[in-house]
């Protein structure tokens, strides 16, 4: 990626690279004879999806994180990647290259438009604006009841000061771990003004404006998009007053840290006992790589497509394990699974004989935060039960009106000390339930 100075001289920001193994490995039937898998060729509509998240790019000279981009990749013919790429102009309401990287992020039950032909695509961006504005609506309901607003409008002209953060495709919770994740992944290369604030384990109460807040996390240097700055600040100003506490951000902050950490030894183990599976069914990894890939669409399969696979070539795994291994993989909820991240996953227990970097999975993290949260109560009721009974009670009491900031403030003083993101993960789960 190339930007032009002042000088009108092309400068490298940096490169970025991407795994492309697995292409080959689809659609190579031999690695000797290089011999090509017909079929795949042939038959498909569309290109392999070989990449299709967040990619960072270093710079050269400094190695240093330089930026990321939103990379699709894709490998097929000619005329697959046309088609592909028609129906990607197609998705796009304006063409630009942020709409693009945006709808490059979603999931074949979400791209209706590159697989097959939805006018529900037509209306991307409103749909999209329309949800964030009921989700917006729904967090800040207990301002809304306090203050007794009444016009939506302001709420969506306060939501969205402009259009760059209204075309924001991810929800508000993916955002959040999106940013918590870039934040934890590269916290060495943090601005060195800020970086005692997330070494610091001691309460920061410090109060920000939304436009402080975004600012702040510009600050930081580490490449966060301003959409998602925007978005963040709006979910963390619960009380709809134009005031962000830090302290809120960097509690969540280390609880995803302590997630990702126990997640990371979860998907271990799962991937640990799916991998003795495989082994045991006398199948090899590159084996089961390639005929996994070949009845995927497109690099992605549905939970039940995969069990219809692995009890097709003789792997037979308990109904508890796959759940647990669909569980970690799931994306969001969409029911697809991106096969390259579970090939990435078995690779690591095969040569590591573990998993040391897990890719960021709203999906199973709400599954930890729900499990650690229902001990926590369960375990200060058996000690507390009057004081748990009046805290849930109440909540029920006032089911609607309450913002997280309320709820936080309503289990601090049981003593129940949880994070913004852990509140607001289970009772966002709790509501969709």
């Amino acid at each position: 990626m190339c930007i032009r100075d002042r000088n009108a001289d092309d400068n490298l920001i940096g490169i970025s690279k991407i795994p492309l193994r697995i292409a080959f490995e689809s659609l190579i039937l031999d690695e000797e004879s290089l011999m090509l898998n017909a079929r795949m060729v042939r038959n498909n509509l569309y290109p392999i999806m070989v990449h299709d998240e967040l990619a960072s790019v270093r710079d050269l000279h400094s190695d240093t994180e330089a930026g990321v981009l939103q990379i699709i990749a894709a490998v097929g013919t000619a005329a697959q990647l046309s088609r592909l790429e028609t129906r990607l102009n197609e998705s796009r309401d304006v063409p630009t290259n942020e709409k693009r990287a945006e709808k490059t992020r979603e999931t074949p039950s979400q791209r209706g438009s590159y697989y097959e032909r939805s006018e529900q695509s037509d209306n991307f961006a409103t749909e999209s604006a329309q949800e964030d504005n009921r989700h917006i609506e729904k967090v800040r309901k207990g301002a809304e009841h306090q203050r007794g607003k009444a016009a939506q409008d302001e709420v969506v002209s306060e939501t969205y000061p402009n259009e760059e953060e209204k075309e924001t495709s991810l929800n508000f919770a993916e955002v959040f771990i999106s940013i918590l994740e870039l934040v934890r992944s590269k916290e060495g290369q943090i601005n060195r003004e800020y970086q005692y604030i997330f070494e610091d384990t001691h309460k920061i109460d410090r109060i920000f404006t939304r436009k402080g807040f975004s600012k702040f996390l510009s600050d930081l240097n580490l490449g966060i998009p301003s959409d998602f700055s925007g978005k963040l600040a709006a979910l963390l100003d619960a009380n709809d007053s134009d005031e962000i506490n830090l302290e809120d951000f960097l509690s969540s902050f280390r609880a995803y840290c302590h997630y990702y950490s126990y997640s990371r030894t979860r998907i271990s183990d799962i991937m640990s006992s799916l991998y003795k599976q495989i082994i045991a069914a006398k199948v090899s990894l590159t084996e089961f790589e390639t005929q996994l890939f070949a009845m995927s669409e497109y690099g992605y399969v549905k939970p039940a497509n995969l069990r219809v696979f692995l009890e097709s070539i003789g792997i037979k795994i308990p109904l508890t394990l796959f759940e647990e291994v669909t569980a970690c993989l799931e994306s969001g909820g969409n029911n697809y699974i991106f096969v390259a991240h579970l090939i990435e996953y078995l690779q690591a227990i095969d040569i590591h004989s573990e998993v040391r970097a897990v890719k960021p999975n709203l999906t199973f993290l709400t599954k930890l935060i729900l499990e650690s949260f229902q001990s926590i109560v369960s375990t200060i009721g058996m000690t507390k039960p009057k004081e748990v009974e009046r805290l849930m009670s109440e909540i029920s009491r006032k089911a609607g009106m309450l913002t997280i900031s309320d709820l936080l403030a309503l289990f601090e003083r049981e003593g129940i000390k949880l994070s913004y993101l852990e509140l607001y993960l289970v009772f966002e789960q709790i509501e969709n339930s």
